[in-house]
């Protein structure tokens, strides 16, 4: 459990430039509708900072005139999304479709040198080990080298007349550095293709 956490605290830290891009998009043709009111569920995203994630990306939405609903509770830490899952979100919510923000992966880089955090530890651990190298002396190459330079992002749509997927973006974030930092440059971006796809209603 704990490499697993690492290898998160891995992802959402190392600094790196600016920049997003759609990786794919998929619409189903068939739906025509349009919704009213979407939950947002953000199954373990981010889950150090699930709150701090979710008000961005209601704030984002609703500055295009979208309504949101929002459920902090509904999945646990180690909970598999699924069918019934969501089809039980919509009919415990006043909403006519769900909105779906997780993380799809990331992609890494050998830098051939030390970076803040990999699938190791922290920076703390980081500075750990350069302080004890540091008191023993010698040549010891610190092993911290692998660093993710990108994040990968899927939203999904779900309505609630046909409780299929209605659309689906892949969108890909260069990481800035820090969670927050990758929330804040998300959020927008999310909340701009979501309004874009003309799938949710706006007032």
């Amino acid at each position: 459990m704990r490499q697993l956490t690492l290898l998160l605290l891995a992802l959402l830290l190392t600094a790196c430039g600016g920049g997003s891009k759609v990786v794919k998009e998929f619409e189903d043709p068939a739906y025509d509708g349009q919704m009213t009111k979407i939950l947002l569920l953000l199954p373990n995203l981010f889950p150090q900072s699930n709150q701090y994630t979710r008000e961005k990306i209601v704030e984002e939405l609703e500055s295009r005139g979208m309504a949101v609903a929002v459920r902090s509770d509904f999945f646990g830490a180690s909970e598999r999304l699924t069918r019934e899952k969501l089809i039980a979100a919509i009919a415990d919510s006043d909403v006519d479709g769900v909105l779906l923000v997780d993380l799809e992966g990331a992609m890494r880089e050998d830098r051939g040198r030390a970076s803040f955090a990999d699938a190791r530890g922290t920076y703390a651990d980081f500075e750990d080990e350069i302080g004890y190298i540091l008191s023993v002396g010698g040549n010891i190459a610190p092993v911290y080298r692998e660093t993710q330079t990108d994040v990968f992002l899927r939203v999904r749509l779900f309505p609630e007349s046909t409780k299929k997927l209605a659309w689906e973006q892949f969108l890909q974030f260069s990481n800035p550095g820090s969670v927050y930092d990758l929330v804040d440059k998300a959020a927008p971006v999310i909340a701009g293709k979501v309004a874009a796809s003309g799938i949710v209603a706006r007032n």
